[in-house]
This record gives structure tokens, C-alpha cells and sequence, in this order.
């Protein structure tokens, strides 16, 4: 994927790295509250809904009623990350839930079973992240003229 920022590049360029910083901050807790609402509202980015779960046997109607997810999009597993060259949100220590569900991959699930799981995106861009990114920049650059 190209680079959001590359229309602001050059002024990105001419900030302090501890300014760089400060934005990276703000654009990394920004998409980690952004990412983690659609994942509340189990939706991919392009706005469509989840994939239902596949029936289960032997599974509570509690269970069944929940929402898939509801711990990775917590603080605990959806981190951020950001520098002054970045700003990233990951996924700790359940990344391999997160990449299976993302890219639709198979997983085991019991001994010699394989299953293929739906293409849920829990993470990613859509014009509204796109648009809040530039906002926070044209923000923080206006701040740092003033």
C-alpha cells in the first residue's frame, strides 16, 4: 500500500523528529480507537459486515450470542505503535488469530483438524481513516506555525 502521507512528505520532513513524534502519537491513537469501533460494530473497512460464524455444535446460547472479537479489540491485544518515522497498530500476543482472521487463512482447531476461517479484516484503511490522517496533520502543522 502507497504511503498515506506522501503528499506531505516535504513537510513532514521539516518538523523536529520530536514534533514527528507527537503526530505519530496522536495519528496511532487515532486509528487504534478507529479500528477498534469497527471491530465493536463488526464491520470490514469497506463498511460490509462480518461473515456470520459458521453453526456449532455443542455451543451456549451465551456463546452464541456473543459479538466475535470482543477481547482483540481491547487495549490488551490492539496495540499502537509509533515513532517519528511511523505510526502502526498491532496486534500483541493473539497475532496469529488476528492474521488468520484478516487474510482468511486455515487454522488447526483440534487434533488433525484444519479450517478455513472467513475473511474478517479486523485492521485497515477506508477514506474515513484516510481523511482523519490528513486531518491530524494539516492540525498539527497549523499548531507548530503558530
Amino acid at each position: 500500500m502507497a504511503s498515506i502521507d506522501a503528499p506531505f512528505e516535504s513537510l513532514i520532513a521539516a518538523l523536529a523528529p520530536a514534533q514527528r513524534r507527537l503526530l505519530a502519537k496522536d495519528v496511532a491513537f487515532a486509528l487504534r480507537t478507529m479500528n477498534a469501533e469497527r471491530i465493536k460494530r463488526q464491520e470490514n473497512p469497506d463498511g460490509s459486515a462480518y461473515e456470520p460464524r459458521k453453526p456449532q455444535r455443542h455451543v451456549s446460547k451465551k456463546r452464541k450470542n456473543l459479538r466475535m472479537f470482543n477481547k482483540l479489540r481491547t487495549l490488551r491485544f490492539l496495540r499502537r505503535k509509533y515513532a517519528a518515522s511511523h505510526a502502526s497498530i498491532t496486534f500483541f500476543r493473539a497475532h496469529n488469530v488476528a492474521r488468520v482472521h484478516q487474510y482468511g487463512l486455515y487454522s488447526h482447531v483440534g487434533r488433525g483438524i484444519r479450517v478455513k476461517y472467513a475473511k474478517r479484516e479486523l485492521v485497515g484503511h477506508n477514506q474515513e481513516s484516510i481523511n482523519m490522517i490528513e486531518n491530524k496533520i494539516f492540525t498539527h502543522l497549523e499548531e507548530g506555525f503558530h
